[in-house]
């Protein structure tokens, strides 16, 4: 009986990225270059899709609170880190140095692109090494048109730099089950544990890896080496694990953004999954999602009459190994979320690699090289068909500072805003001072600035409201904005309500403008024109 990996090597779309065996044999070096070549144009197709219109899109309140921590002195970096914000530690650190040589959209945002790009010589060396280098270049391939990575390589947050780390903790784990050192393993320990403080949700990656190993004899796997890396990272990761502890029991905003778990929850997570961007009015992708679930279920039906025969080989834990990365993370954050809910599309990106290097295994197991190549051709060009309908959201997305620039436009000496929630403050105050330097200044009632070098709390991003302090506004201040920005935080609902009530007794007109997810209300003791 044939095992996987003969049929591997007997793979029909092989003889599209390489040549004949005997040929390869007498000229191994020249085919590695050429796999290094195709890497390399791979790399450069991810660079421009991922700097593509990066400074179209107006930050939003993410972003700028990720742009707001790290511009804090160390002091205060760490105070807000330890009491507010633990998660993502890592990316606030490097962004804190990044932005110290540019803090424009586009290049706050590069830290992530650069990170995303990076991710794919990590996905090529694992392909490599689990099948070949068809695999690689195929998933690289994948990975690099789709979508949904785009989106979160174009974004300052941590996301990206999440999927480098858990990548290389991917591919530093199975270097060690199949070649264990300690070396290998003291990498997989820094690997990890920098991944768990990029976003915590890297725990699920651990989790699957050590479930992938009911899929391998017991023999062959390094115990000792093994739990002696899990004891380093959880030493490494304690300060964490007490600061998020202490996060839930006293959270200074609770996780009411969260959605309830649901089939369309899972299945969103999927169709994001496949290449389809996450944005409200994202549509058109389902045959993108089709094709891939037939092409994976190749490898995993495989994998299943193989695992049966072949009793826990390391070749059918390759592929085991793999499908424990795509599911494993998503099946344990469905089940936490019957008790909290943990479900989003982004927090599970961390999935992705396993998911394309399943589907270029599946391209695989075509027999017809017509039909394999057909399979290939189809998914790219559905992958690069997804790419215009973002980018199109992208380019439209000018939520902030359409805001900014109407506020200043419209404001009259002596005029004041509110804001609901802090980064929307922060928000008026960066586009201000990069597009408007010159704008006449205008008192922000609520949140009041605070002094980051004196004042920990300087980030607080949902101060007690001062009702008293707003009424007396009305003497000094005869036209008030009220920026609502409308997200689906219960404590910020009431904030929006209370500040509402209290502006509505003090002033006599009102009148609103809508922008995408952003309302300004104008109260007035005068009848506005």
């Amino acid at each position: 009986m044939r095992s996987p990996t003969d049929a591997m090597d007997n793979s029909p779309i092989r003889s599209i990225w390489s040549v004949p065996s005997n040929v390869m044999s007498r000229h191994s070096t020249w085919i590695e270059a050429r796999a290094l070549l195709i890497l390399l144009g791979i790399l450069l197709s991810a660079f421009v899709l991922r700097v593509l219109y990066l400074d179209r899109a107006s930050l939003w309140s993410d972003e700028i609170w990720s742009i707001a921590i790290s511009r804090l002195p160390w002091p205060t970096f760490f105070w807000t880190v330890r009491n507010q914000d633990p998660n993502m530690s890592i990316y606030y650190a490097l962004l804190h140095v990044w932005i110290q040589i540019g803090d424009s959209e586009a290049f706050v945002r590069g830290l992530s692109a650069v990170t995303g790009v990076a991710t794919i010589p990590a996905l090529y060396a694992i392909g490599s090494r689990l099948f070949d280098k068809t695999v690689a270049l195929i998933a690289s391939t994948l990975f690099a048109l789709n979508a949904f990575h785009i989106q979160w390589s174009q974004e300052a947050r941590s996301y990206s730099l999440l999927l480098l780390l858990v990548t290389l903790s991917c591919l530093l784990f199975t270097s060690a089950i199949e070649r264990p050192s300690r070396k290998t393993f003291s990498f997989y320990v820094l690997a990890s544990s920098l991944a768990m403080y990029a976003h915590v949700y890297a725990v699920l990656v651990l989790v699957a890896q050590w479930f992938s190993l009911l899929f391998l004899d017991r023999r062959r796997v390094p115990w000792k080496g093994l739990l002696y890396s899990m004891l380093a990272i959880g030493l490494l990761t304690l300060p964490l694990g007490l600061f998020i502890l202490e996060r839930a029991r006293n959270p200074w905003l609770p996780l009411g953004w969260l959605p309830q778990p649901s089939l369309r929850g899972v299945y969103d997570i999927f169709y994001a999954l496949a290449g389809n961007a996450d944005f409200p009015g994202s549509h058109g992708g389902k045959a993108l999602l089709l094709t891939y679930a037939a092409v994976a279920s190749l490898p995993v039906l495989s994998f299943f009459r193989a695992w049966r025969a072949s009793q826990n080989s390391i070749e059918t834990w390759r592929t085991a190994f793999l499908i424990s990365w795509m599911f494993v993370p998503i099946a344990a954050a469905l089940a936490i979320s019957f008790i909290q809910p943990m479900l989003m599309n982004r927090y599970l990106l961390l999935c992705l690699p396993a998911l394309v290097l399943i589907a270029a295994r599946g391209l695989q197991f075509i027999k017809s090289p017509a039909f394999s190549l057909l399979g290939l051709v189809i998914m790219t060009g559905l992958a690069v068909q997804r790419l215009p309908q973002y980018y199109d959201h992208r380019i439209a997305f000018q939520q902030w500072r359409s805001v900014t620039d109407y506020l200043l436009q419209n404001a009259r000496p002596a005029d004041a805003a509110i804001f609901c929630v802090a980064p929307g403050r922060l928000l008026f105050e960066y586009y201000r001072e990069r597009y408007h330097p010159s704008s006449p200044y205008m008192a922000v009632l609520y949140p009041q600035p605070r002094d980051a070098r004196t004042d920990p709390r300087a980030l607080d991003y949902l101060p007690p409201v001062d009702s008293a302090s707003i009424r007396l506004a009305a003497i000094n201040h005869h036209r008030v904005w009220f920026v609502i920005y409308h997200d689906t935080f219960p404590a910020t609902q009431a904030v929006r309500d209370d500040i509402g009530a209290t502006l509505a007794d003090a002033y006599r007109y009102v009148t609103t403008t809508k922008f995408n997810g952003v309302t300004v209300a104008l109260y007035s003791n005068t009848a506005v024109q």
